[in-house]
Parts: C-alpha cells; structure tokens; sequence
C-alpha cells in the first residue's frame, strides 16, 4: 500500500521482513485500522507477524481528533502501537 493509486488513499503500509509499518493519513484510515491490521495478516497468510502502526502518536493530533475520536475510540483502544502475533 503506497498511499496513492491503490484504492486505499490516506494508507500506506511497508513489510521489512515479518514486521509491517502501518501509516494512516486520513481520519477513515486511522478508525479501521484494526480491521485493516486483521486484514494484513490473513492476507499475508502469517508471512507478516508484527504490525507496528507509526500514527497512533501522530495523527489524532496533528488532525485535531481528539474532539472526533468518540466514533473510533473503541478501536484506539483495542489496537497497541506494537503487535506481535
């Protein structure tokens, strides 16, 4: 997933051997992204072990989420920064 032209806009996901980076730059992106984490491991059929999702720290903020987070909080709360299956 590269952000642009994949039909995932505001995603971005990079593999480094079993641990995938998970980037979400939009606020749709940033609610799934537990669903989306489940999704990478299925797909990956356990090629990917590790999910290490780099926004939670970011975008909530800079989007000024806080406010909007209501929506999404049961997913922010299930979903560690770090996953290791």
């Amino acid at each position: 997933m590269h952000g642009e032209g994949d039909r995932l806009p505001g995603l971005i996901i990079d593999i480094f051997g079993e641990t995938a980076v998970m980037q979400a730059h939009s606020v749709g992106m940033h609610c799934d992204r537990e669903a989306i984490a489940d999704a990478l491991l299925e797909a990956t059929e356990g090629a990917v072990r590790n999910i290490y999702y780099k926004s939670e720290t970011t975008l909530p903020y800079k989007a000024d989420l806080r406010k909007k987070m209501a929506s999404c909080a049961a997913t922010r709360k299930r979903m560690s920064p770090l996953r290791m299956v």
